[in-house]
């Protein structure tokens, strides 16, 4: 893992486990996944039914792909239980919560161009608006926010 780093500029200047875009709870998407293949694909289609029932279609694609990137990270890289939360705005503004059982905190990698893997959280500081990690009880809860 040369050169990974726990959080992007972005995300220690917030130094919050919130943005400051707060949303109110509770989640209007809630989901306990079991450890399979298919948890990111379930989330994925929950999430284009909230969607669908929002005003703000946006940019659905890019929600979709980094909720799958975290819950894939949560799925390959930790145990124990996994959680979903997900909220958005009438004004299209999202905001999805994964929790998990481990204490590590995901990295962003530099990988070598010919790697497969290990570009997931690259992706998730790339595209999102802002992202972050808080400690929980039992684990940490890994989110982003994004303005479609």
């Amino acid at each position: 893992m040369s050169g990974g780093r726990v959080l992007p500029a972005r995300a220690q200047q917030r130094g919050a486990e919130r943005s400051s875009f707060m949303f109110g709870p509770p989640p209007q998407l809630s989901l306990e996944l079991e450890r399979t293949g298919s948890a990111a694909r379930e989330v994925r289609v929950q999430l284009q039914r909230l969607a669908a029932g929002s005003a703000s279609r946006g940019a659905i694609d890019d929600v979709l792909l980094l909720a799958s990137e975290l819950v894939s990270n949560a799925v390959r890289h930790t145990s124990g239980a996994i959680g979903v939360s997900a909220w958005c705005s009438p004004e299209g503004r999202w905001r999805v919560e994964v929790e998990d059982e481990s204490v590590v905190p995901p990295v962003v990698q530099t990988v070598p161009p010919e790697q497969l893997g290990g570009r997931g959280m690259q992706i998730v500081d790339a595209l999102a608006s802002c992202w972050g990690v808080a400690r929980t009880k039992v684990g940490k809860r890994c989110w982003f926010e994004l303005q479609t």
